[in-house]
This record gives structure tokens, C-alpha cells and sequence, in this order.
């Protein structure tokens, strides 16, 4: 836990060498930052001593300005006897201004990627920038413009630089590139620019890659685990769809003939080109039914868990599953996959099946890798067993299980209980905080009746809005343990206006921070949209929402804020997460020129974009934003956030110049842009101004 902290920089008090202004501990180095020159000790294991790589800056000045920027809350305490020690501040910066005529270069980042830009004032001269490298035995260029640098503790990759300007309000990309500059020196090449204003170059886009086959491909979910490797599932038709050598299941019968398999994929974004696929895998039937991935999980092992939609008689189970095998004639039955962390192996895999259709749409796992499973079915003997609401009440009702971990791969239903009204209720997403209580967002359309005999009403209690307010609305329900292991409901309400959120059943996400606060996202196109101290006001067409709810058990849930996310066309909220400052990041798909972009995000593609806006701890602001995808249609469809504020989404485009910096697969696998034919993508993204 301690290696996934973020970056912070502290000021030397006499920790260090005289000359070292800020020191940095990262993921397998420590930084020291002096003014002309940043020294990296690279730790090649317990046993053997540190490799030292030193940056430095080739005729700057070292007089240049070094300063901390951004102040963290907490301190860093030095002890060295009686009467000596004391606290130190640190900062999320450091800034060096005047490094060369014109020139300010500011650190910052993650423990696994720092990251440095360089700021050109106008009239300033990037060609002056040159970095020299020692400790380095090679310095190379790869295929994508990456600088390779070998070293004694193994490899470090800095990414091919991005440049842009601020003009007109938006972000215009300059080309720009590293040059050699003989054995241990580079500098950079930019392309035209306005030299009457401001230029940035900064490395932003980590690692993005096409993922996909021949035919249609999708990312339905993805999630990162504590070493910062990637996994996608989600569903292919391509039989050429990438699976590794060892996997559980390298082909795709039903693909031949037009069918879906779901697929589990697992990427190292440390890596480039085939090196980054740790091992990726079918999930499907052999001979009837299509399959599809709707979501992943990790567990502390790195045992991976999938759940989606399969009406396959003949999906693979295991042994101990709850429901072993295929029971009722219904268009879509759920189905739980656990696979080792190879890829391999299938540990468990189990329906979830009623006697109608059910569609799982989120799985997590808590400490004690025990699993939550949410999503919606219209049986009427869906598996509940110690439940809230242990019948269906009407059409669709959503649902929410808890497996609990036997050991050995074995599982037992905790609970398992419906939760809905009288007419189509779904829950979309679902999240744990860390007392073991479930928080579910999804949509419904069931009146508020609770007063009636016939529990008709979709189930609301301490809710900040109680009752319906048109045809569709979000809700946020919070589940708690109650006896005998059962599911207790704690709160519940809608969250809408006049006319409809999350149109689709299924669509919008839902977080929860380390206080208890819950953070929801969805679609909605209502003028009177429920809003609290907004940071956007006014409804566009239709609009995604972010809303903060106050879930603690002091109380009932109210509102924190509340505010639309849009332009003036089409947008959709469809996933959202919280980092450790309690900023949300809300990812979706846009068709508006004017969705709002920071500075250092990208401006829109001529059609339809995935974006990522990430607010502020207050919800007042925007603290980065842009649109993600090329000259075609992208939709995002999911979004993860690490311990170090890194972003990773997954989606579908089938754009040919999609963004795809050290990419495992650097060309879209379908047809023509434009055509029916996709690729899922998955990209990382540290979403930082300078």
C-alpha cells in the first residue's frame, strides 16, 4: 500500500547532500532534485545496491528559481537523536523557473512515472533544451519515438513528448519529437508554432492501445491492481481477436459463425508493443450462445473475477458452483467467472439464473475476497436467500448478491435480495466502502408507493428526494450487513427531474470515497434536474450529471453538489471514480464542439468523443478535462483510478489515428473508419496540468 502512495516532493532541512533542494521516493528509485540536475538511485532488489541515473540540464542556469508548489497537508518527520529532528513540508511540485532564457520547467507524478514539462515563454527557444544522461550504458529511440534508456537496474522509458498551445480556448497539438544528440545527450524537435505565445511540451498520454480483431470488439469495464497492471473484459466477434499462448481459452468458435465471446484481457502499460500482453483469454460457449463481459475485478492475489450476460447452455462452470448448470429457457442469464492470476485457469465459474432474463452489470471484491455482484433480472426465482426484498415486485427489479469466500475457491450466497418497484428498475454499478456496505446507482421507474399494501413502490428510506419524479429517474441505495449476514437498506433514493435520467436501463456509475461519500454519474436531459452549488448550471440537449451524496450513517443522505457536465449536444455519464482527495473522475461520450476542455486537455474530433473531466474536492471546478479519441466515433465506457490519480478507460472507436502511444496494438484491427466494424481501446492517462 505504501508504494501506491503519490509523488510528493520534500524540501531538504538536512536530510540530504547540501546540494539537493527536494527529495522524491518513488516505486523502486529515490529522486534527488538539485538546480541543474535530477539524480535518480534506481533499486534493483534487496540485495544488491542502487544504480544511479543523473539528468542533467545542458547549459542551464543554475541560478534558476527552485520552488515547492502545491503544499501537501501532511508532514515528513525526521528523527536523529536527542534534541534534533523535526517536521518537513512537502509538495505535489517542484518549479524551476528560468532554467533557460524563457524556459520554466516544472516535476511532478506518480512513484511509477515522473514526470517533468517544459514551458516556453514567448520569445523563448525549446531548441535550448538539452538533457545529458549519465549512468546510462544506451540511449535509444524506439519505433514510437520513446527514449530508452539502458541502465546497470534495467530500463527507463520516457515517452515521446506531446506540445501544444493554448489558442482560441482550446489545445492546438505542435509536433514534436526527442533528437540524439550523440551518446549520452538529447534534445528536442518541434514543428510550427506561434512563437508569440506560450508552449508546453508534456508527455500526458501513458500508454493507449487498439485491442481488437477483425470484426466488432468492445471494452465494457476496466480496473488496475496494486502493481498498476490492466484489465479489460468486455466482448469480441473477432475470431483474430489477440489471446495469449497459455491462456484459458485461445479460441473463439461462436466468432466464426457471427457470435460473441466475452474476453478477459491483462496488460502491463510499463511495457511496449507484445511485451505489454501478460496474458489475455476467450470466455464463451463452444457451440451455442453468445457471451458478454460487462465487468472486472481483482483481488489482492491478482486472481481476476468477471461477470456479464451468457445464452449459452453449454458456458463453462465448475464443480462447486452455485448453479452449475443451464436451468431455464431464458434470453439472458448471468454467470460469474473467476479466473487465477495466469489466465490460465478457471477457479469458479457459476449462472446466476432465474426463470426470465437477468443481466449481471458490476462485480467487486472486498479484503476478505468475498464478492458482490449487482445488476437487474425479471425472474421471479432469482437466487435471494436473507434478502431486504426478498420477492419481485414488479417487471424488472435490480438485484445484489454477496458470495462469500469458503476458502479454497468455494463460495456460499450470503444474500442475495431484489430491490425494485412495480415497473423496470436496474442497478448499473455498485461500490463498497470499508465498513462492508454496498451502494448501488442504476435506474428505475417505479412510482413511490411504499405507502400501499402491495409494495409496489421502489424501496426508498432517508432519501434526499423520496419520490418519483417522472417517467425515469437515477437512484443511490446504500445496503448494509444485516442479521444473519443478511442485507440491511440503510438509505435509498431517486435522483431526477421532469424527464428522464439514464433513458437506457443500466447506464451511469457510482464511487465512494474513504468518508463515506458517495459519487454518482449518469445521463440526464431534465431542466430541473436536482443541483447543489453547480459548477455547470444549465442543461445542454442531454447531460451528464455528477452528484455527491452524503451517505454517512448520521442522518439521512443529502446532497453535497450536484451539477450537469455537458456541452450543447449529446453527452453521456457512464462511469465515475474518486481518488484520495476526493475529486471525481467522470468518463462518457460526447458529440458537442463546446464540451469543456482545460487547457492541457484535447480539443473534439469531427464526430463523436469519449471524454474524461475530472472536478474538484468541491465539485466548483473543473480540474482537468478533454476529449479522448480520433476521426471516427469513440463512446467510453468505463473508468478506473489508481492510489496516484492515474486514470485507465476503456471503450470502443473505430478511429485509424486514435491515440496510441507504446501500444501493444498500434492499428485498428477492424474495417474503414466509419464502418460497423470497432476496436475496444484501452488507455492511461495522467490527467495533470503543469
Amino acid at each position: 500500500q505504501l508504494s501506491r502512495l503519490p509523488m510528493s516532493f520534500e524540501a531538504n532541512r538536512g536530510q540530504t547532500d547540501r546540494r539537493v533542494k527536494f527529495i522524491s521516493r518513488g516505486s523502486g528509485y529515490t529522486l534527488f532534485l538539485t538546480p541543474t540536475e535530477a539524480v535518480l538511485s534506481l533499486r534493483r532488489g534487496q540485495a544488491q545496491s542502487p544504480s544511479v541515473l543523473r539528468m542533467r540540464l545542458v547549459g542551464a542556469d543554475p541560478r534558476s528559481r527552485v520552488e515547492g508548489r502545491d503544499e501537501l497537508t501532511g508532514k515528513v518527520n525526521y528523527f536523529k537523536g536527542p534534541g534534533r529532528g523535526g517536521n518537513v513540508e512537502s509538495y505535489s511540485k517542484v518549479h524551476y523557473g528560468g532554467v533557460y532564457p524563457g524556459v520554466d520547467m516544472v516535476y511532478y507524478g506518480r512513484q511509477r512515472e515522473l514526470e517533468y514539462d517544459f514551458i516556453v515563454a514567448p520569445g523563448g527557444d525549446p531548441g535550448r533544451i538539452r538533457l545529458a544522461f549519465e549512468g546510462a550504458r544506451r540511449l535509444s529511440l524506439d519505433p514510437d519515438g520513446d527514449l530508452v534508456l539502458e541502465t546497470a537496474a534495467g530500463q527507463v522509458r520516457q515517452r515521446r513528448p506531446v506540445a501544444y498551445q493554448e489558442i482560441d480556448g482550446g489545445r492546438r497539438e505542435v509536433a514534436a519529437d526527442y533528437v540524439l544528440q550523440g551518446r549520452r545527450r538529447v534534445g528536442f524537435r518541434v514543428g510550427d508554432y506561434d512563437p508569440t505565445r506560450p508552449l508546453v511540451i508534456d508527455p500526458v498520454i501513458d500508454y493507449s492501445t487498439y485491442l481488437g480483431g477483425g470484426q466488432v470488439d468492445e471494452g465494457s469495464d476496466i480496473v488496475v491492481d496494486a502493481d498498476g497492471k490492466i484489465y479489460v473484459t468486455g466482448f469480441t466477434m473477432s475470431v483474430n481477436f489477440p489471446v495469449s499462448a497459455g491462456a484459458y481459452d485461445t479460441t473463439c468458435l461462436r466468432c466464426a459463425n457471427w457470435g460473441v465471446d466475452a474476453y478477459v484481457t491483462k496488460i502491463d502499460p510499463a511495457q511496449t508493443g507484445a511485451a505489454s500482453l501478460v496474458f489475455s483469454s476467450f470466455l464463451g460457449s463452444a457451440t451455442t450462445g453468445n457471451t458478454e463481459g460487462r465487468a472486472v475485478a481483482v483481488d489482492a492475489s491478482n486472481n481476476v473475477y468477471v461477470v456479464g450476460t451468457t445464452t449459452a447452455r453449454d458456458f463453462p462452470t465448475t464443480a462447486n458452483a452455485l448453479q452449475p448448470t443451464y436451468q431455464f429457457m431464458s434470453a439472458n442469464n448471468s454467470f460469474l467467472t473467476k479466473f487465477d492470476a495466469t489466465g490460465g485457469s478457471v477457479l469458479y465459474s457459476t449462472y446466476l439464473e432465474g426463470n426470465n432474463v437477468d443481466e449481471a452489470a458490476d462485480v467487486t471484491v472486498d479484503a476478505d475476497d468475498n464478492v458482490y455482484v449487482a445488476g437487474r433480472t425479471a425472474s421471479t426465482n432469482f437466487p435471494v436467500v436473507n434478502a431486504s426484498q426478498p420477492n419481485n415486485a414488479g417487471m424488472f427489479d435490480a438485484f445484489v448478491m454477496k458470495l462469500d469466500h469458503q476458502g479454497f475457491n468455494s463460495y456460499a450466497l450470503l444474500y442475495s435480495t431484489y430491490l425494485g418497484g412495480i415497473n423496470n428498475d436496474g442497478a448499473s454499478s455498485l461500490a463498497l466502502d470499508g465498513s462492508g456496505n454496498v451502494y448501488l446507482t442504476g435506474t428505475t421507474q417505479s412510482a413511490d408507493l411504499a405507502g400501499t399494501t402491495q409494495n409496489e413502490g421502489f424501496p426508498v428510506l432517508n432519501g434526499f428526494q423520496p419520490a418519483l419524479s417522472a417517467g425515469g429517474d437515477a437512484f443511490m441505495t446504500k445496503l448494509g450487513p444485516g442479521p444473519a449476514g443478511g442485507a440491511s437498506l440503510l438509505y435509498s433514493t431517486y435522483i431526477g427531474g421532469s424527464n428522464h435520467e439514464n433513458s437506457v436501463v443500466q447506464s451511469g456509475g457510482i464511487a465512494v470515497d474513504a468518508n463515506n461519500m458517495a459519487y454518482v454519474t449518469g445521463t440526464t436531459n431534465s431542466a430541473n434536474f436536482p443541483l447543489k452549488t453547480p459548477w455547470d448550471s444549465t442543461l445542454g440537449y442531454y447531460d451528464a450529471f455528477v452528484t455527491k451524496i452524503d451517505a454517512s450513517l448520521a442522518g439521512n443522505a443529502s446532497l453535497v453538489y450536484s451539477t450537469y457536465l455537458g456541452g450543447s449536444a449529446l453527452e453521456l455519464g457512464n462511469d465515475i471514480a474518486v481518488d484520495s482527495q476526493g475529486r471525481a473522475y467522470v468518463t462518457g461520450t460526447t458529440q458537442a464542439t463546446d464540451f469543456p476542455v482545460t487547457t492541457c486537455g484535447s480539443p473534439d474530433g469531427p464526430l463523436s468523443d469519449g471524454f474524461i473531466a475530472v472536478l474538484d474536492s468541491a465539485g466548483s471546478g473543473l480540474a482537468f478535462s478533454t476529449h479522448l479519441g480520433g476521426g471516427g466515433y469513440e463512446t467510453v465506457n468505463a473508468i478506473a483510478v489508481d492510489a496516484l490519480g492515474t486514470a485507465y478507460v476503456t471503450g470502443n472507436t473505430d478511429s485509424a489515428n486514435f491515440p496510441h502511444p507504446g501500444a501493444y496494438q498500434p492499428t485498428l484491427g477492424g474495417l474503414s473508419p466509419g464502418s460497423y466494424f470497432m476496436d475496444a481501446f484501452v488507455t492511461k492517462l495522467a490527467p495533470t496540468c503543469p
